[in-house]
């Protein structure tokens, strides 16, 4: 016997098990309001991510929304974020890393270099992944090539992590692009 749900979205009238907004209409609320941010919200929300970097590894909760707004509506997540997140170890959501500037990249590059730990150097592999420059490309390809003693634990050669920043390399180490190296925004 079917269900009938009790409650209708107070937007579109769509009929949910709870009273409030449905998914669809929650989210288009969600996205007006941060396109409605202002420099000086932007510059606060940046502030929040900064102050409580840590948290954006639980994936969930305001400051990681916040994060994803910055991210994919602004092109926001400034060098000082992507550096501070370096210096904690907070390697998660690897997408902080996105285009990250050089000096960034080579302290990522130091650490995967220094890890005996598989886990660590699967997120910093990613991480450079999302950076994915031409210096990031080379040590993914060295490290294909060179494998260290952490690689006989993971079930994914590096060209695979470059998979997550949209490009790979060939058996020559050149660049293939998978035509994915954007991130759109949540707007229509």
């Amino acid at each position: 016997m079917a269900r009938t749900l009790k409650y209708k979205c107070r937007v579109c009238q769509r009929p949910i098990g709870y009273d409030g907004l449905c998914w669809k209409c929650d989210a288009e609320r969600r996205r007006n309001e941060a396109r409605g941010w202002t420099a000086a919200d932007i510059a606060e929300k940046q502030s929040m991510v900064l102050e409580n970097l840590p948290s954006l590894e639980e994936r969930s909760g305001a400051v990681y929304n916040d994060f994803c707004k910055l991210m994919s509506m602004y092109d926001a997540i400034t060098s000082e974020i992507q550096m501070r997140a370096v210096d904690m170890g907070v390697y998660s959501p690897h997408e902080i890393f996105y285009h990250a500037p050089e000096e960034v990249r080579d302290r990522l590059i130091d650490r995967l270099m220094k890890t005996n730990d598989e886990y660590e150097a699967g997120d910093l592999m990613l991480c450079l992944s999302m950076q994915g420059d031409d210096r990031s490309r080379e040590v993914l390809y060295q490290l294909e090539c060179e494998p260290p003693s952490w690689r006989k634990y993971q079930e994914s050669d590096p060209s695979v992590y470059a998979w997550f920043g949209g490009w790979t390399f060939d058996r020559d180490g050149k660049r293939i692009d998978l035509n994915y190296d954007r991130c759109y925004p949540i707007v229509k």
